[in-house]
């Protein structure tokens, strides 16, 4: 935007960045060519999938910005900066029939030594499954370097991996280093630091769009991922009760925490000067309520709430993802 704008005290609806993906499986749409969309971005400030501010009487001056527009005032907080430094991306994904590649993802630490902003810690709510629905999580015993590099090459990593079932509800918390995938058919919300740095270690025979198979990243593998069983997945923290319903930490690193927050009545979700939060409706719908604006939320929206001192409250019942840097 070319004006000036001023830090913002009010709520803000984004709106979604959607990403073709070879894997999608159609849930969330399709782009105009028919590829079907296998991610949708709901808090993201990187300039290949810019969320913006939706239009709407909340929005004033920022209708039609950019989330970084918005951050370049400081509502972001001290830990949620513009640019390159913002630490923190949201999306819900579509598995399909196949489901996305098997990958590792480098800690802060080998990232910052090969020149990279950071590492990519995640987190996932899954949302939908079905009965026999599964996911890939870690090795499943010890393994040697040679063993895992062996089994890259020769496509049979899975046979090292903790195969777990899944369902709706469940929470999986993926530290760097942590190999995973996802069976078919699962939709679920991640949330994760800022990288796009992915190396992949089986995609399941798949070609890419230039009709060759996709490259695995044998080196870059080795290096970072875990040769040990990872902890177990859960949530990091128990499920607590409130006035109004409960709340569980889920996932919590250096970039990002969150949270669930599920409402039966009316819940209070403490504000910092230090960092902005993210509200996600998964299930069901509910009123916000910052001082004098009331908003009603429908399932899957994503509210923006620049960082400040104070309470959001929540009226409803629902089931809330919230984020801050």
């Amino acid at each position: 935007m070319t004006q000036a704008l001023t830090r913002p005290t009010q709520m803000l609806r984004l709106e979604s960045t959607f990403k073709p993906m070879i894997w999608g499986g159609g849930r969330l749409g399709h782009d105009e060519a028919g590829t079907p969309f296998g991610e949708e971005w709901i808090v993201s400030n990187r300039p290949d999938g810019m969320c913006r501010i939706a239009e709407g009487s909340h929005a004033g001056e920022f209708a039609g910005a950019s989330l970084d527009d918005v951050l370049s005032t400081g509502a972001g907080g001290t830990q949620g900066p513009a640019g390159d430094d913002f630490p923190v991306l949201v999306k819900l994904l579509d598995t399909g029939n196949v489901g996305p590649s098997i990958q590792v993802h480098p800690s802060d630490e080998y990232a910052q030594a090969h020149g990279l902003a950071r590492g990519k810690s995640e987190m996932w709510v899954i949302t939908e499954a079905d009965r026999d629905s599964y996911i890939w999580f870690g090795v499943a015993h010890d393994v040697s370097p040679y063993e895992l590099e062996s089994a890259i090459a020769n496509n049979t990593v899975v046979q090292l991996l903790r195969k777990l079932p899944v369902s709706a509800g469940d929470v999986v918390y993926l530290p760097a280093g942590t190999i995973h995938g996802t069976g078919p058919n699962i939709t679920f919300y991640e949330v994760q630091q800022n990288s796009d740095t992915t190396y992949r270690v089986y995609d399941f025979g798949r070609l890419g769009v230039d009709g060759k198979p996709r490259e695995l990243h044998i080196k870059e593998a080795c290096e970072v991922a875990s040769l040990t069983p990872a902890p177990e997945p859960g949530p990091l923290g128990p499920c607590v009760p409130i006035e109004g319903g409960t709340w569980q930490l889920l996932g919590n690193c250096a970039s990002f925490s969150a949270w669930r927050y599920e409402v039966t009545d009316i819940i209070s979700i403490p504000l910092s000067d230090e960092s902005f939060i993210s509200v996600t409706v998964m299930i069901g719908d509910c009123e916000l309520i910052l001082g004098e604006q009331h908003e009603t939320v429908d399932e899957g929206q994503t509210w923006f709430v620049p960082a400040q001192e104070g309470v959001l409250k929540a009226h409803g019942n629902c089931e809330l993802l919230v984020v801050s840097a």
